[in-house]
């Protein structure tokens, strides 16, 4: 592609143990890895045992380390939920930072008994599956919501002389299809070329240290 894009990936523990060998594809990638938890079934509800989730955690961090030695930081929990006492135990596994609340367009700390942690927001309005997947918006339209974030965004920054973030979550078995994927080649080239001189496409661990958090 023309753009260098810098993208993350959401693993989940199960999906490391089942295809092996996608997960020594992905660990020659330079893309930061997040925990994605252990499955899309074990979702982190207000009524979950914490002894139950702590092996949850714990289980999807062993997983994925096994491919990634050198450290795993961050979370996005399935469906982005949380239990009371997902924050704590995120920091009790290892976890510096996590980004399953969608309340901000920085970077901020959250205090758990266990030590701090930073919170990363993901937006969900613009999240491809809440677009076109649950709301049936077309691609088209896909592609002018990012693109009017990302100006309301720059704009906003450069008149508060501070940064913005944009994240966008985009899911392979939706936007990777044949009919789509160049929505999402446009959308890089919009954003990386068209407003490069504008727009950083940093890590989640290079955003957060330069807003001055801990990754």
């Amino acid at each position: 592609e023309s753009t260098d894009a810098v993208f993350s990936l959401a693993i989940s523990g199960q999906l490391a143990i089942r295809y092996p060998k996608l997960m020594t594809r992905l660990a020659d990638t330079e893309g930061e890895w997040l925990c994605h938890g252990w499955n899309m079934n074990c979702v982190h509800a207000g009524d979950l045992q914490r002894e139950e989730e702590s092996k949850w955690i714990g289980d999807a961090r062993a997983a994925l380390m096994q491919y990634r030695p050198s450290g795993l930081s961050g979370w996005l929990g399935p469906g982005r939920l949380q239990s009371p006492n997902t924050p704590e135990l995120l920091v009790e596994h290892g976890f510096s930072y996590q980004c399953d609340w969608v309340n901000d367009e920085l970077p901020y700390t959250f205090h758990t008994q266990r030590g701090a942690m930073t919170c990363l927001p993901s937006s969900l309005e613009l999240d491809d599956v809440f677009v076109m997947a649950q709301n049936l918006h077309s691609e088209d339209s896909y592609l002018q919501q990012v693109v009017d974030a990302a100006d309301m965004l720059i704009e906003e920054a450069r008149r508060l002389k501070s940064g913005r973030l944009l994240a966008l979550n985009l899911h392979p078995w939706l936007v990777g299809q044949p009919h789509r994927i160049a929505t999402v080649r446009t959308l890089l080239k919009v954003l990386l070329e068209d407003r490069g001189d504008a727009v950083w496409n940093a890590s989640p661990s290079d955003i957060i240290a330069a807003a001055g958090q801990t990754a």
